[in-house]
Formats: C-alpha cells, sequence, structure tokens
C-alpha cells in the first residue's frame, strides 16, 4: 500500500490545532495519518456539509460532489445533508466522516446557522473547532466558501421563515471570516463564493435552482471549480 508522508506540513498551524492525540501520541504513531492512495489506488475524499454539498435538487451521479470523483479519478464520499448546521457538521464528522478514513476532509457549511439565528457566532466557532477536529485526527481539512445566495430568487415559502435580505451581511462578513481564518492558520481553500460568479457569465442566477441551491450547470461548474482549486495541494502531497 503507497503512502505519502506530510510530516514536512505543519497543519498544526501555530498551535491552534495540536496534532496529538489524548494520549499524547501523534497521530501518525497511532495509524490516523492517511494520505495517497488505497488498494485499490483511489485517493479518497469525504465532502461534509449541508445542501450545497449534498445536492439538493439535483440526482445524486450529477451533484459536483460525484462529478469531482469522475474528474479526479478519487473515491469521493458525500456526507452532506440537507438543512444541517455546523453543530450538526461537529456530531458528523466523529461518527461518519472520521471513521471513513479519507485522506482529505472538504468541510463547508455555516450559512443555515445564520439564517436560522441571524448571526454567525454559532458557525465560526463550530467551523474552527472542525477543522481543528479534523487535523488532530490525521486528516488533511480543505475548507470550503459556500456560493452565495440570491435573495430574490429565494422560493416565498422559505422568504416567509428566513430574512434573506436581513441577513446577507452576515453572511457576507462570515464568508470573509472564514477566509481570515484558512490565511491565518494555513488551511487549503476552495473559495466557491468568489469563483462560481466567473463561471456563470454575467448573470449569476444562471447556475441556480432557487436562489440557494444550484441546478446542473451550477454543479458542473463547481466540479470544475473544487479540481483546480484541488490540484496544488495534491501536487504538494505527491498524490
Amino acid at each position: 500500500m503507497t503512502r505519502f508522508s506530510v510530516e514536512s506540513q505543519d497543519f498544526s498551524a501555530a498551535g491552534i490545532c495540536p496534532r496529538s492525540t489524548s494520549d499524547g501520541k501523534e497521530p501518525g504513531d497511532s495509524g490516523w495519518l492517511r494520505v495517497g492512495k488505497d488498494d485499490t489506488g483511489s485517493m479518497k475524499i469525504a465532502f461534509l456539509g449541508d445542501s450545497l454539498t449534498f445536492g439538493y435538487g439535483v440526482p445524486r451521479k450529477k451533484n459536483w460532489v460525484s462529478l469531482v470523483g469522475e474528474r479526479l479519478g478519487a473515491e469521493t464520499l458525500n456526507f452532506g445533508v440537507t438543512g444541517d448546521t455546523t453543530a450538526g457538521l461537529s456530531v458528523r464528522l466523529h461518527t461518519q466522516v472520521i471513521p471513513a478514513l479519507p485522506d482529505i476532509v472538504c468541510v463547508m457549511g455555516g450559512y443555515n446557522d445564520i439564517l436560522a439565528c441571524g448571526n454567525s457566532d454559532g458557525a465560526r466557532s463550530n467551523m474552527m473547532g472542525l477543522i481543528c477536529r479534523a487535523q488532530a485526527a490525521g486528516l488533511i481539512p480543505v475548507l470550503g466558501i459556500p456560493t452565495q445566495i440570491i435573495s430574490a430568487e429565494a422560493k416565498p415559502e422559505w422568504a416567509e421563515l428566513f430574512d434573506f435580505p436581513g441577513t446577507e451581511a452576515a453572511r457576507d462578513a462570515y464568508a470573509e471570516w472564514l477566509r481570515r481564518f484558512a490565511k491565518t492558520f494555513q488551511v487549503h481553500t476552495i473559495d466557491f463564493a468568489g469563483e462560481l460568479p466567473k463561471r456563470m457569465q454575467a448573470n449569476p442566477a444562471v447556475g441556480y435552482l432557487d436562489g440557494l441551491h444550484l441546478n446542473r450547470a451550477g454543479h458542473q461548474a463547481m466540479a470544475e471549480i473544487f479540481e483546480e482549486g484541488i490540484r496544488p495541494l495534491l501536487e504538494t502531497l505527491e498524490l
């Protein structure tokens, strides 16, 4: 079985995310450090998130996570749950993702927290914890910046429950905080929010079903963005 060492890269990022286990061992000492291809020759990438990751509204084989697997020749595991918050992601990291032993985990979420609560306080703390716990478990985290919400295109029944226009500033500030967090602690980032509009010609709504969720064209663009964004990391890791 081929394994590629990442010991030269300090994912602990100035000590905020210790890479030791509860018994003081390094993840590599406990067999947690899995970077490379398995016996089938396939790299395994887990995707943890909400409806944007799940692929709400499109066939499973046509969502961007499945398309990434085809483009990279990798095994992709979709742990997206529609409507989930970062609190749910935190639980499922331990109950679903870590036991699956992926090489890389792409974490993306937080907008549902903001829509439900009106602020990003919980999303920020949970996302920081998610990245740290993924690193501590020997996984390589990739932080996804969620695509923007087009408030005017949201379904009326959703608009009655959530204040899409009123939370836009909080969502934008949260996305910017994620970028600063990733830069400060050297977490590899895929900026879907910044890149998707560039792929959708002059009208970003072209890629959306309903202002929140993407259509097939949007998912195709997401897969392209992820593939282009992840390749520098894979080259660094010699995968």
